[in-house]
């Protein structure tokens, strides 16, 4: 649904909006969840969506994601850090 592809269009945006905050002051997580007042837990989740493919991305971005991916998979699932792996396990390829 066009509303779930929102959501997923929204986590990873402020995945890599967070991360570049990190990057430009040089924050932990830890620093990080406490300054935007955020479970640390819930936050390395989605922070980890910045390492997914680009091509993920810009399909999540786009909404283009496959129908069965999950916000559940992506947050909660470790995925592989291959690239190739990713796409497969996602259901991309």
């Amino acid at each position: 649904s066009r509303g779930l592809g929102d959501v997923y269009k929204r986590q990873v945006t402020l995945a890599f909006y967070w991360k570049q905050i990190m990057e430009e002051k040089h924050l932990t997580l830890t620093d990080m969840a406490k300054r935007e007042n955020i479970d640390r837990g819930y936050m390395g989740q989605i922070i980890r969506l910045t390492t997914l493919a680009p091509d993920i991305i810009m399909a999540i971005i786009n909404g283009t994601q496959p129908k069965l991916l999950s916000l559940r998979k992506l947050l909660r699932e470790r995925f592989p850090y291959s690239w190739e792996e990713q796409k497969r396990e996602l259901g991309f390829i």
